[in-house]
């Protein structure tokens, strides 16, 4: 039987939020289809690591590169970067996927200079605050041979990258993501392109067209066929 292909997820903040459920259901589907997986994020926003741990079966690393609600410390954010490269160089990892800008500027120059073969950037949407000298290196970073290529999760969002963000247009790739609804949130309840399911929890889970196989069977597909062209 062939070696499936070891995959790292990175994310930004260890959080309740969309982006990181994302991020966890992806890396639990690519472990039940028999992949090595790990998750990574640069810290944990509300204390969660441990019941994250407990809660899935691949590791998942807190880089720790600064403190929750304290100042960046530049020396603490290097020593994580440096933590982070290590890491990429003990595992040998065939695939990088990063979940948030942050973790796209950061992490994907890293698993560039380690000469990680696929490096997969995604875009969930503009990032509130976002600085114009990061908007612009963003960019760069994503159009420039750091980047293998950028998963947008919808038309809408590619259309931003590329006419606002100035985007390479030939780098991104649009796969639908399912999200994650909150109770708080009924006003999309009524979107007739959604699909709704109460699932054991008690908790609203909406759907987009492409459910989560579908979601990452294309991933798997995309991952594949970047892969087959590295080598």
């Amino acid at each position: 039987m062939a070696v499936k292909p070891s995959i790292l997820f990175i994310g930004s903040q260890m959080a309740t939020g969309e982006v990181q459920h994302i991020l966890l259901d992806q890396a639990e589907w690519f472990y039940q289809q028999g992949y090595p997986v790990t998750g990574a994020f640069f810290y944990d926003q509300e204390g969660v690591h441990q019941a994250w741990q407990q809660d899935y079966p691949f590791p998942i690393m807190n880089l720790n590169l600064y403190p929750p609600g304290k100042q960046t410390n530049p020396l603490r954010m290097l020593s994580g970067l440096l933590r982070l490269y290590r890491f990429m160089r003990r595992n040998c990892f065939d695939i990088v996927e990063t979940f948030t800008h942050h973790a796209n500027l950061l992490a994907l120059p890293l698993a560039w200079l380690r000469r990680i073969p696929v490096r997969v950037a995604s875009h969930h949407g503009r990032v509130a605050n976002f600085p114009p000298w990061q908007d612009r290196l963003h960019a760069m970073v994503i159009s420039s041979a750091i980047t293998t290529c950028m998963v947008a999760e919808s038309e809408q969002i590619c259309s931003v990258a590329t006419r606002e963000e100035n985007i390479r247009e030939d780098k991104i790739i649009v796969i639908h993501n399912g999200i994650w609804l909150l109770p708080s949130q009924p006003c999309l309840l009524a979107e007739p392109e959604f699909r709704v399911n109460l699932s054991a929890q008690g908790k609203t889970l909406v759907e987009e067209k492409f459910n989560r196989d579908q979601m990452c069977t294309q991933y798997r597909n995309l991952f594949e066929n970047l892969l087959e062209r590295s080598k």
